[in-house]
């Protein structure tokens, strides 16, 4: 009978200390946002950095990695961190991973919200030669 108490009590134990010694919140990560300009792109390297401005408006420099699952979003539409521009404005959701010198920010997922560019670019349709028309009335 002995046996088998301290056969039970040595398994909850086994049991117990898994879940006692993770933090807070079971484990998880915290999820962050910080928004900002994408400044680099290095998929070789897996490098990712972007510009954000601090609490004082001084502009500072981000630097993390991606995992090959990590979400990008450009313009509500699923692209890939390659697509990602230098200059972008972007919205990065990651969290820390290690402590210290080994720390490294993980980016999850990246939101680009870039101006739409047949705003802003000729389509090469239509012919530029003639002006635009008019909605005032003709004068004569």
């Amino acid at each position: 009978m002995k046996f088998r108490i301290g056969s039970l009590m040595l398994a909850l134990l086994l049991l117990a200390l898994p879940s006692g010694c993770s933090d807070k919140d079971g484990g998880k990560p915290k999820i962050r946002k910080k928004s900002g300009v994408a400044s680099k792109i290095d998929v070789e390297n897996r490098v990712v950095s972007m510009t954000i401005l601090d609490k004082t408006g001084t502009p500072r420099e981000l630097q993390g990695t991606f995992k090959d699952d990590t979400v990008v979003m450009i313009n509500g539409r699923t692209a890939s961190i390659k697509d990602i521009r230098t200059g972008d404005k972007v919205e990065v959701e990651g969290y820390r991973e290690g402590e210290g010198e080994n720390q490294k920010l993980i980016a999850i997922r990246v939101t680009v919200d870039r101006p739409d560019e047949k705003d802003w670019k000729s389509t090469g349709k239509g012919d530029d030669s003639k002006p635009a028309p008019t909605t005032q009335p003709a004068n004569g």
